[in-house]
């Protein structure tokens, strides 16, 4: 990875910057709705380094990972890896996006599992900034609202593996009788393997031999969603 870091004019510092384009000054103006990505990144970060702003190293992160997607992925040692960026700061934006993941788990019984746009909207951050892929059975009542999840599975292949019996004791635990199956692709593709579809159709045939609901499977990356039950897959 390497970042431009040679001196030259643009290595200005914020305080010569115009009011409104300094961004912690634009922000109390004008609201932190009116930032740029990386205007508010700079304000994360605080501080830049010797010969760059901390507007001009924002930027550069900006223009190197592209996208917001890419920077939430950011593992502790490639946030470190950045020009500017401490182990503290590091630490700073990966508890930034813990906190928003913790916030959108809290919402989790407000939502729709009826619709699966509203499950993509809360589950999209949370799963969809893994690099391994994760398996949840999400336990729901009668109403399909949401009675809580297990982890069912953590790993790195690009299939699901999952044990039947697994889920229905851990469903049986709880008394739960509905539930629905959640899992990411890391790759960002929703496309299900035929390993997938496979799997999903004997869970749902055993659940429905065994007095359960399955009431959908979804895939879901940051880029998008798969729903088995929109497409007719089960039923």
């Amino acid at each position: 990875m390497v970042f431009n870091l040679s001196g030259s004019s643009s290595s200005t510092q914020l305080t010569a910057l115009p009011y409104l384009e300094r961004p912690r000054e634009k922000a109390r103006a004008l609201g932190v709705k009116q930032l740029t990505n990386h205007e508010l990144i700079a304000i994360l970060l605080a501080s830049g380094i010797k010969g760059r702003s901390v507007l001009m190293v924002a930027q550069e992160i900006v223009q190197r990972y592209g996208s917001l997607s890419a920077l939430i992925r950011l593992s502790y040692a490639q946030w470190t890896d950045i020009p500017g960026i401490s182990h503290v700061k590091a630490l700073q934006m990966l508890a930034m996006v813990e906190l928003y993941q913790r916030i959108e788990k809290e919402g989790v019984e407000t939502i729709s599992f009826k619709e699966p746009q509203a499950v993509f909207a809360h589950f999209r951050l949370r799963l969809g900034v893994l690099h391994d892929e994760q398996l949840l059975v999400i336990k729901l009542n009668h109403q399909l609202h949401y009675q809580g999840e297990t982890v069912l599975r953590l790993g790195s292949q690009a299939n699901i593996h999952l044990e039947m019996r697994d889920v229905f004791v851990d469903l049986l635990k709880t008394n739960t009788r509905k539930f629905m199956l959640i899992h990411n692709h890391p790759s960002g593709d929703c496309t299900p393997s035929q390993q997938d579809i496979h799997t999903t159709i004997a869970l749902m045939e055993a659940a429905r031999s065994l007095g359960f609901l399955l009431v959908d499977h979804m895939i879901i990356s940051l880029q998008g969603y798969f729903s088995m039950k929109q497409h007719r897959l089960i039923q």
